[in-house]
């Protein structure tokens, strides 16, 4: 009967933890005493947030503490007799002394019952109140009481006339960013007792978080008193903090509420913390005193930028793609990858009121990265559905080119994912040129030697557009939408966009006509000869579901097979080949050879870039010639598919004859070149080339000519 209970227990956690394992993890986490998930043999699979604060332990199956290293030494064999209980009857107590891995001594009563065969959920109660303090209402580094402390002194109050100060340290997110861990530490212990030295007995000091200190004033006789505070504090930031030689400035923003009979205490950390934001807008080493006729809009600024560290954790970004489509033909090409975040109480926020808090904040790099890893992922899955060949455009902002490992990062996530370089585009507003114009400048060339493409998006708005087409690779430029929507009655526009798509074609430079809303729009870009269009007269930007079916239902596309039978390998940068016509209608054709640059190859075929035009026919038998490590290795096939990708350049698509597709001889070779692709770039002896395909062939042409 006993173990028939234990078994409808266990399938009730199951149950109920498939069908909402984020409210459970989030109850697990947060819940108000330590709790660990352990094996039988003692070792922690799982510890909450408390229960990791407490005892300076892991929470995730690859730690390696066990539950004998936080048991007092004179009650290890209590604590063994205490498993065997639990696991003979479902549940027991224990009665005793835990430590933490630095040593500190908790008196306990110890909660445990079985889960499954080999899971046991202990929660853990602290017989001391004073243990119980410690853990939740004093900051661990500086000593000083925590938010949660603040918190709860608020709600005791009732009467008088209080000020609540929040101070926020600015430079301490560079710290925290970029240096070491014990220079923050230090600055955060000198701050502390910087405010605890200079408030003493007249008021509390606490600290609210990594970035933010509170100093709650139990009364005031008159607002210049709290004015008077303020200046006091904001000066006592002039003197610099030294540590290990060096001198620390560090500006103070400082937001001040105030109590009153119509409001809550506990709205009074609400309100400075608006009044914080607000006295952000003014710069550095300025307070601002919360006032109630402070605009709507700016409650919601602060709410979100509150809220911006939390949406990347909490998933709450997502990605939309608004597909860019070949002007002739409409194929579509690739898209533009635009972000957009779901905010819990806010809802759907525009990228205009988040992407400049993104930036103030010194988030925009994080996210950035994060897209770019989402969208390699999507594309390598668009693959194994045969949707192949995009480029992918993403937006970078100019903070991000400040970083000193951009070039090796983002490199390192798009060959992780396997895709190819070249179904990047970097994409630069022109305005970022403004400041640091020489820095952005050298990571674009950088970006280019590597195989992505580069973008400058609004072009044209600038008043030195054309001289940045001198100073980097320019792949693509963007014609800002604000001439396409006045290009119908405004000659002026219609004059600039005509000048600008003929210089561009002119360099070789592909134009993207940005906010294509109407027929009229589309018909004068295709009399101009613009390459591609992007707009919602194509598309609305798409989920990746809705991307995946405007791809196959409604995209002019040549349908390839869906499942692929063998293993593709992609170069991280194209490699330099040469192809020949074979045969024509089964006749034998003597003519030369071209070059041209593979991408990928498999087992069944191969994909290509060229300048020549070769007819989609399976009259044309290929033969493709291979320099390896000084031997040519010929693969005969046809082209069974073909794409137009700008710059007089085609893509190709080849299946390989009967008698070579997936041939011991053919597998492997590409078996041996899979091992050179993995040396990396300064190791493998593979001839790739890391120009622009357009570049590489006009220099191959010169040559010969």
């Amino acid at each position: 009967m006993g173990k028939a209970r234990k078994r409808e227990r266990i399938s009730w956690f199951q149950k109920n933890s498939q069908q909402d394992a984020s409210v459970y993890q989030i109850l697990f986490e947060e819940y108000p005493q330590p709790t660990m998930f352990i094996t039988n043999s003692g070792q922690v699979m799982k510890a909450n947030m408390l229960a990791r604060s407490l005892f300076h332990i892991k929470s995730d199956q690859d730690s390696d503490d066990q539950m004998t290293e936080l048991i007092h030494n004179e009650e290890q064999e209590m604590f063994q007799s205490f498993l065997s209980k639990v696991n003979h009857y479902g549940q027991s107590v224990f009665d005793g002394t835990m430590q933490s891995k630095k040593a500190e001594m908790f008196t306990v009563t110890m909660v445990g019952k079985q889960l499954t065969d080999d899971t046991i959920a202990l929660t853990v109660q602290l017989r001391q109140k004073n243990d119980l303090d410690a853990l939740l209402y004093v900051d661990s580094l500086t000593q000083l009481p925590n938010r949660l402390f603040v918190e709860e002194k608020l709600k005791g109050v009732t009467t008088g006339n209080q000020a609540l100060f929040l101070l926020n340290i600015e430079y301490f997110r560079f710290v925290n960013e970029n240096m070491e861990y014990d220079v923050r530490e230090l600055l955060l212990k000198n701050v502390a007792i910087r405010l605890q030295s200079y408030i003493g007995n007249e008021g509390l000091v606490a600290c609210m978080n990594d970035d933010d200190f509170a100093i709650l004033l139990p009364h005031y006789s008159n607002v210049e008193e709290v004015y008077e505070l303020a200046e006091r504090l904001l000066s006592l930031f002039h003197e610099p903090i030294c540590i290990h030689t060096y001198e620390y400035y560090l500006p103070v923003y400082i937001g001040i509420s105030l109590s009153s009979s119509t409001i809550h205490p506990t709205k009074l950390i609400e309100q400075a913390r608006f009044a914080l934001y607000m006295s952000k807008k003014k710069g550095q080493n300025h307070y601002e005193m919360y006032d109630k006729s402070f605009s709507q809009s700016s409650y919601r600024s602060l709410l979100l930028q509150m809220g911006l560290r939390k949406a990347l954790e909490q998933n709450e970004f997502y990605i939309v793609y608004q597909p860019i489509v070949e002007a002739k033909t409409e194929s579509t090409i690739g898209a533009e990858v635009l972000l957009r975040w779901n905010h819990p109480e806010v809802g759907i926020v525009s990228p205009a009121e988040f992407i400049h808090l993104l930036e103030e904040d010194g988030l925009i790099a994080e996210v950035t990265y994060w897209v770019l890893d989402r969208v390699c992922r999507q594309l390598k899955q668009w693959e194994e559905q045969g949707i192949e060949g995009l480029k992918m455009s993403i937006n970078f902002a100019p903070q991000h080119f400040l970083e000193t490992n951009m070039l090796e990062r983002v490199s390192e996530i798009v060959t992780g994912h396997g895709v190819n370089p070249r179904q990047i585009q970097i994409e630069i507003v022109e305005s970022s040129f403004l400041e640091n114009e020489s820095v952005i400048c050298h990571y674009l060339n950088e970006f280019s030697k590597r195989g992505f493409f580069i973008a400058i998006d609004d072009f044209g708005v600038g008043y030195s557009s054309l001289s940045y087409l001198r100073r980097f690779t320019v792949h693509t430029i963007k014609i800002d939408k604000t001439f396409i929507r006045e290009s119908l009655h405004n000659k002026v526009d219609f004059e600039i966009i005509k000048g600008l798509i003929q210089v561009a074609r002119r360099l070789n430079i592909q134009v993207i006509a940005e906010g294509i809303e109407t027929n009229e729009q589309r018909l004068i870009l295709n009399s101009l000869d613009c390459h591609f269009l992007q707009g919602f007269y194509f598309s609305k930007p798409l989920h990746y579901e809705e991307f995946e079916d405007y791809m196959k239902n409604k995209a002019k596309k040549v349908q390839l097979p869906n499942k692929r039978k063998y293993h593709r390998l992609s170069f991280p940068a194209p490699v330099e080949a040469f192809v020949t016509i074979k045969e024509y209608n089964n006749q034998p054709v003597s003519v030369g050879q071209s070059l041209i640059l593979l991408e990928n190859i498999s087992g069944g075929g191969l994909v290509f870039i060229s300048t020549i035009q070769i007819p989609t026919q399976a009259d044309f038998l290929l033969a493709f010639t291979i320099n390896f490590l000084g031997e040519y290795m010929v693969l005969q096939g046809t082209i069974v598919w073909s794409r137009e990708v700008g710059e007089g350049l085609n893509r190709y698509g080849v299946q390989f004859v009967a008698e070579e597709e997936g041939s011991s001889q053919v597998l492997s070779f590409i078996n041996q070149l899979e091992i050179h692709v993995k040396k990396g770039a300064e190791r493998t002896q593979l001839p790739y080339i890391y120009d622009s395909p357009s570049e590489y062939f006009k220099k191959r042409n010169e040559q010969i000519s």
